[in-house]
Formats: structure tokens, sequence, C-alpha cells
């Protein structure tokens, strides 16, 4: 046996009682370290640029880096903030060499200003493979021979992937030859971010997003060359309150590229959504043996008016929910390709235009009447022009819009995604979220 009585004497008769009580416990503090190109290092503390750390130090230099929680010894580690503070943009890669913890992440932050912290990296300007919990805000890159911001995970498949807890907060990120934006790991967010231009081949989008427990809300997608929007998929994925718009491929890409994969509760709520590839908004289980349950989608906007584009193709689902939708196309709306892909499907109050048909498990339904006669779907749903203002580059709906007071309401889920009444600054009233489509929520954000 131990002799731990023996020990706690020992402790009790070397430091007593009342003088352990007495003695100050030294709590360390976060630090922010800055980062300035030429800067000798000396004063790192201090926010000067000539005597910050050189962008080598910090990227390169691992020596800079350590473990400990909030100390102060002028080393990055949990709890700390890089902070970029060079107005002439950075071009080597930031590599991380240690993680955050819960509750200390490492901040690595820029300053706002508008201008670029990097420019012109040869690889992914940001590093942060297999480490976790980082904040990432605050910032603007303008090309990258690959990706923008770059987390990946050693896991081999979807279900083998770890926690990550990155969240990025906004950030600008445009001209990235791969993703802007490429993360594998349970537990990211990105908020009020811009993402254009990035993605070069089709293998690479906007973003692309790996993961358990995954919010993309707030922020535009854009005009990737070769790729898709949103590339995301994983169980407990939230896309909210996002302009996605002019990809080359489809806005929405959850597909996963593996077999034998089941993800659940995929919500798509409050997205203006434009697409003018000859192509669908998305396809759900088509390109690969996974399975998805629980997908909803609600008061979003998908617009395209490119001549034999359609809507949706449902395969491998259970639990569809697709409701208080304005969907623009020019072919077929919705497409489910088996009568198991119905099962526990909900599709109503939906304002449907151009659209020329739907199918039904191999049937195809050529109006809206024969839709709701075959299926039960769409009682309350309309086929009419909703009355853009002038999609599509203002979705703002005219007065006379069928659309306008047109919600019901969204039992169950909504509760718990109801939307954030900070953005954008005015205070959205239930009237707004029920409409059909994000307006109230989302006015005027085609122009962002």
């Amino acid at each position: 046996m131990k002799p731990i009585k023996g020990a706690l004497i020992g402790f009790i008769f070397a430091i007593p009682f009342w003088l352990a009580v007495l003695i100050p416990v030294a709590w360390g503090a976060a630090e922010t370290i800055y980062v300035c190109q030429g800067g000798d290092g000396s004063s790192v503390n201090a926010g000067v640029c000539a005597t910050a750390f050189d962008d080598s130090d910090v990227f390169v230099n691992g020596d800079n880096w350590d473990a400990n929680v909030d100390t102060t010894n002028q080393k990055i580690g949990p709890g700390d903030t890089i902070y970029l503070m060079d107005d002439t943009a950075f071009s080597t890669q930031l590599v991380g060499r240690e993680s955050g913890t819960s509750g200390h992440p490492i901040t690595i932050m820029g300053d706002g200003d508008g201008d670029a912290e990097f420019n012109n990296c040869t690889t992914h300007c940001i590093s942060i493979d297999n480490l976790v919990y980082f904040d990432i805000k605050d910032l603007k890159i303008t090309g990258s021979g690959d990706s923008g911001i770059m987390r990946n995970d050693d896991g081999a498949s979807w279900a083998a992937l770890d926690e990550c807890h990155v969240n990025i907060t906004n950030v600008n990120i445009s001209g990235c030859t791969d993703a802007g934006v490429h993360i594998t790991g349970d537990y990211f967010t990105i908020t009020d971010s811009v993402l254009t231009d990035n993605g070069d081949t089709s293998a690479w989008h906007n973003i692309y997003a790996i993961g358990d427990n995954i919010t993309i809300s707030k922020s535009s997608f854009t005009n990737s060359a070769a790729g898709c929007g949103i590339r995301a998929y994983g169980s407990n994925l939230e896309v909210s309150y996002n302009f996605i718009s002019g990809n080359a491929r489809r806005p929405l890409c959850p597909y996963t590229g593996a077999t034998g994969e089941t993800h659940q509760y995929m919500t798509y709520h409050h997205n203006i959504v434009q697409s003018a590839a000859n192509d669908s908004f998305t396809s759900f289980g088509r390109s690969d043996d996974s399975v998805f349950s629980d997908v909803y989608m609600y008061n979003n906007v998908f617009y395209n008016a490119t001549a034999n584009a359609h809507g949706f193709s449902i395969s491998n689902m259970t639990n569809f929910k697709f409701k208080n939708n304005i969907l623009v196309c020019d072919d077929y709306a919705l497409a489910f390709i088996t009568a198991g892909d119905k099962t526990g499907a909900v599709v109503e109050n939906n304002i449907y235009y151009n659209v020329d048909r739907w199918y039904d498990a191999g049937s195809e339904r050529a109006n809206l009447a024969a839709w709701q006669a075959a299926t039960s779907f769409d009682d309350d749903s309309l086929l009419t022009d909703p009355l853009f203002v002038n999609a599509p580059t203002d979705m703002n709906l005219k007065p006379a819009s069928p659309a306008r007071n047109f919600g019901i309401y969204l039992s169950g889920y909504e509760t718990a995604l109801n939307p954030n009444a900070s953005w954008p600054d005015d205070v959205l009233t239930i009237e707004d979220i029920l409409n059909a489509g994000p307006y109230g929520s989302f006015r005027g954000a085609a122009g962002m």
C-alpha cells in the first residue's frame, strides 16, 4: 500500500494550513503576440511593428509556440492571440504548431481594415492540420496556390473525423486555386464572411467542410470558377442566412463521394440561392450510396432562369421536409427517385415558377395539380410568379407579390433554429419569419 497518510502528514508539517491559505495563487494571462514583417522580436506584446515578431518567427519557427495555457512568456499557446499587423500582405504560410483548449482557443486575427493580410500564398495561407480550438477572424486573403484556410484531419473517412472546434468570423477570401476554406472535423462554424472566386478546378469550391455539427451562416459564397458554392455534409449541419450565387457547379453540394455513410439533420433555411448552371440546385444521395435523413429546407429562395435547369433530386432519403420556399427553375422542381424516398416527407406551402413537371418515384407529373393529386404534397402551394423586383439582381418582393404573408407555422424544428435577431440590424417579427422565402430577415441581401 502507498504511504498516503505519511505523505499527508509530512505535507502538513512542511506547509502549515493557515500559511497555505494566505499564499496567493498566480494565474496566467492570455497574451497578444504581434507579427509584422521585419520585426526584431524584442517586445512582441507592445503592438509596435518594429519590435513585433517577424513572420518567420511565428509562421515557420515552432520554437515560439508552446502548450501552456494563458502564460505570459512571449510564446503562442492556448488562450493567446496572433495579431497580424503589417500593412504589407504576408505571402508566407502560417503553420499552426500547437492547439488551443476548451475555453482557451488560439486566435488568429488581422486588423480588419479591409487590406489583405495574405496575398498570393504559394500554398495554403493558414494551415492548422489536426489542431483544435482555433478562432480565426477579421482577415482578408487574396490569392493562394491552394486553400486560404486549411484544417485537414487524419481521419480516413467522415466517421473517423475528430472534433476540431474551429470558428471563422468576418473573413474575406478570394482567388484561391483550391477552396477558400477547407475544413475537415467536427464542430466548425463560419459566419459573417465573404468567399468569392475560389475553386479553379471542379474538385474545389468556395467552401469545403466535412464533419458533424457544422454551421455555415450569414455569409456569401459566389463565383467559384469551377466548383460549388458550398460543399458541406455531415450530421447536424446548418446552412442559414447565406447568399449563394454565380458558382460554376451546383450552389449546394452535400454529396459525399463515399459509400455507406448516414447523414442526419441537415437544415437549410433563410438562404438566397441563385444558379446559372444547367443543373439542379443540389442532389441528395444520387452520386454515391450515402443515406440522408431529416433534411429540412425552409424559407429559402432558389432561383435559376437557365433553360432546362431543375430543382432537387432526392434519393436514399427519409424525412425530407420542403416548406415555405420559393423555387424558380425551368425544368422539374422535385424528383423523388423511389417510393421509399418519400417516407416521412413533408412538402407544403411553397411557391413555384417556370416549373413544368415533378417526378414521383418514376412517374412524371406534368403540372402542379397532377403532383398534388398523386402525392398529397403541396396542397397549399402555388404555381405563380413570385414578383421579384428585378431578379436576379434585386430579390426583394414587389408589394403585390403572392409570397407576402404566405407562410405557415413550421412545427418542431423551427424553435431550435429561430433566426438570429442581431443580423441584420432590424428586429425580426414572427410574420417575417413565417413569410415564404427569407424576406424581412434577408431584405436586400442579394446586393451584398
